[in-house]
């Protein structure tokens, strides 16, 4: 605070210069606080925009790829869609006993077919139907070259032609028969459901019934498969057993 000589009004300026100078830098440093807090706040709010354009662009891109795939291409007079194409392609290159029954069946139609002819048209067409199915924004150059050699080749091919009628005619089939087989065992298990609950009521109507000779066996052999219940003995039974065990217990006592 000074001393006695000091100016008592000079004491009170440098008092009151350091109260405003504190006030002043507490204001300072509470702003650059706020302000770097505003920026962190505007870089999270940036990134989660960013984030929210490539999802928005990712779905967009799907959808534009599941149309492409759903645009329908007609060949030898059978139209399919760029998927189906796809999958008809890749059966005929893995699946072996597919391609031998395609051939065979193309052979038949057509006996002046040789087994050149059909295997240069099947590959030609799956290496078709599987660059067909890149989205052409996902293409190399060198596959879309690709891909422009084979178009005219496979559209106007007749042995390709032939080859679409047949594949297409056994993919059918063989979906058809695929659902029937599921139908069928879908069926049987069903009706194997029923008969066993039809079993179930018929032992459960006769249990109090002395059975004949003809199906006590095999109701005495379901009762214990099925409902894992234990085969009772019948009263009398159980009567000629406990005399006979009281018999031996007199015997013992006698010796």
């Amino acid at each position: 605070m000074g001393t006695e000589t000091d100016d008592p009004a000079t004491a009170r300026a440098a008092f009151t210069y350091g109260t405003e100078d504190f006030f002043a830098n507490a204001f300072d440093a509470s702003t650059a606080g706020n302000k770097s807090g505003v920026q962190l706040n505007a870089a999270e709010a940036d990134e989660q925009r960013q984030r929210e354009e490539d999802e928005w662009e990712a779905l967009r891109d799907g959808m534009a790829e599941l149309a492409y795939l759903q645009e329908q291409i007609t060949i030898g007079g059978i139209t399919m869609t760029v998927a189906e194409h796809g999958r008809l392609g890749k059966r005929l290159t893995e699946d072996a006993a597919f391609r031998s029954a395609v051939s065979a069946k193309m052979k038949a139609d057509n006996p002046n077919l040789t087994d050149a002819q059909i295997d240069t048209a099947m590959d030609r067409y799956s290496e078709w139907a599987r660059l067909k199915n890149i989205p052409p924004g996902k293409r190399t150059d060198e596959e879309n070259e690709r891909l422009r050699q084979l178009e005219p080749v496979v559209r106007t091919d007749p042995t390709v032609g032939a080859l679409m009628k047949t594949g297409q005619n056994f993919t059918d089939s063989l979906d058809l028969a695929g659902e029937q087989s599921r139908t069928a065992s879908a069926s049987f298990q069903r009706a194997g459901i029923g008969e066993v609950a039809d079993m179930r009521a018929a032992l459960a109507d006769t249990s109090g019934a002395e059975p004949t000779s003809d199906n006590s066996a095999f109701k005495s052999a379901f009762s214990a498969a099925v409902t894992s219940a234990p085969v009772m003995a019948k009263p009398e039974d159980l009567a000629s057993a406990a005399d006979a065990a009281a018999q031996q217990r007199a015997a013992s006592f006698s010796i």
